[in-house]
């Protein structure tokens, strides 16, 4: 019976290690290191880069500029407040198909331009040396990568030394303009984060042996104080028409279904919703209807949903713009 248990333990501790789900995007603000600045950063989805971007002088509250991005990854903003630097977490792959790595690896930018961007092939050359999951791909130093199996506990033991550890610990970093990477290959990537330029690399080993017992800057990003939780579903529709599924099917005619009911139609809506307007951007709707025009069918709920008002009231104090995706099933009355 031990060692059923062990290497139930041992599953869940695998499945958990290589989580192949980013985690969910929440509003934040960031401080420069010397605490003159700060970026605060609101997102329009659950996951991605949808969203806007503000740096204000920390002393006046003062915005110095925008931009139409939010930064879920790891953030550093400069001391001077004009350069944000993204690093990302990981890349995604499909090596089912033809071993490719899509994403990036580093942005850098000065104010709202994009000065540099790095891929993650640009940074690891030998691929054997990323850690792989389900659809995602590490490219950072993790000690999980050197993590081996106990034979006597059947669990996941991680090396301890202090290198290996600092190592993992502060795999990214950035202070006095410079950004500091190591990758899984054991690399530190030193970059001059005013242009992005790469300006040195060094083995791991010899960079973090001569460090010492330096202090490394930590980057926490902070929660919006009335952030509670994420947007679900799309409020009501203004004027007492309710759901907005429930309106569709009395716009088309139809009748609601579950998914999988043997259904007639499938309505596919992305959109974006405004709430100072409590209007929508309509990004794409879709129609697979069985026995109509579809098309037909498409160009009536565009015509329809663009003068559409929503109830934005009961929306999160923080929340400016809202990503929704959503399948309707309908059958016939």
């Amino acid at each position: 019976m031990k060692w059923i248990i062990n290497i139930a333990l041992l599953l869940l501790a695998t499945v958990e290690a290589r989580a192949d789900l980013p985690p969910k995007n929440y509003p934040y603000t960031l401080r420069s290191a010397n605490n003159e600045f700060y970026l605060r950063s609101i997102p329009y989805s659950l996951g991605g880069t949808l969203g806007k971007s503000y740096v204000h002088n920390s002393k006046t509250g003062q915005l110095l500029y925008s931009i139409d991005r939010f930064f879920p990854d790891i953030i550093f903003l400069s001391d001077d407040g004009q350069c944000i630097t993204s690093v990302s977490h990981w890349g995604a792959h499909n090596i089912a198909v033809d071993d490719s790595i899509h994403g990036y690896a580093i942005d850098f930018y000065r104010q709202t331009e994009n000065i540099r961007t790095y891929e993650i092939t640009d940074l690891v050359k030998n691929k054997s040396r990323l850690i792989y999951s389900v659809s995602h791909v590490q490219w950072r130093y993790n000690l999980f990568k050197e993590s081996y199996i106990d034979k006597e506990s059947k669990f996941s033991v991680y090396p301890t030394d202090s290198l290996r550890t600092r190592m993992d610990r502060h795999s990214t970093y950035a202070s006095n303009d410079t950004l500091y990477v190591t990758t899984v290959e054991k690399k530190v990537l030193v970059f001059y984060i005013p242009t992005g330029k790469m300006v040195k690399s060094r083995h791991a080993s010899k960079f973090f042996e001569a460090k010492g017992n330096y202090s490394f800057p930590i980057s926490r990003k902070e929660k919006l104080p009335d952030f509670k939780e994420l947007p679900r579903d799309l409020p009501p529709l203004a004027k007492g028409e309710g759901d907005l599924s429930y309106a569709l099917a009395y716009l088309l005619n139809y009748k609601r279904a579950s998914e999988g009911n043997h259904s007639n139609a499938i309505i596919t809506i992305k959109l974006v919703l405004d709430r100072e307007t409590s209007t929508v951007e309509i990004l794409d709707v879709d129609v697979n209807e069985r026995d109509n025009d579809s098309n037909a069918i498409k160009q009536k709920i565009l015509d329809w949903l663009k003068d559409k008002r929503f109830q934005t009231g009961e929306l999160a104090p923080w929340v400016e713009k809202w990503y929704y995706y959503k399948e309707y099933y309908f059958t016939y009355q």
